[in-house]
């Protein structure tokens, strides 16, 4: 939609304060990163992202949608982004899985929205993220 990508990192902290009061470490206890989209298209691919891959089947040109409790698989995730200045943002999320799909408002004259947000987990190398910018111009010999 118009709203575009939202990318929010959460951080609970922790304060350890000595005898006097004053705080002498804070100390990291959670962090949790996460991105919100809302799809504006109702088909196979936007269904599957919302509800599970396994919960949308396709049957002579129509779709069938099962809404339960079953967790969604973890996936990887590729954002890309076009930028000012001749450049694109490539985001990667590894290991993303949808964990809200948000309200689905039926409203006359307005797209049928799919409000999701994608969890981030961190890969073997600790990352939940991978971004990268580049040129989309050729570099001058």
């Amino acid at each position: 939609s118009d709203e575009g990508l939202t990318n929010a990192i959460e951080m609970d902290t922790e304060e350890v304060v000595e005898w006097g009061g004053n705080t002498v470490l804070v100390v990291k206890t959670s962090r949790t990163e996460t991105f919100a989209w809302t799809f504006i298209e109702t088909n196979e691919l936007v269904l599957k992202e919302a509800y599970g891959q396994s919960n949308v089947t396709v049957k002579d040109g129509n779709i069938a949608v099962l809404h339960n409790a079953n967790d969604l698989p973890s996936r990887t995730y590729v954002f890309e982004i076009a930028m000012t200045g001749d450049r694109v943002k490539r985001i990667v999320v590894p290991s993303g899985t949808v964990t809200e799909i948000g309200e689905v408002a039926y409203v006359a004259g307005e797209p049928i929205g799919y409000g999701v947000t994608l969890t981030c987990a961190p890969d073997a190398n600790g990352n939940t993220v991978y971004e990268y910018i580049a040129s989309t111009v050729a570099p001058t010999p």
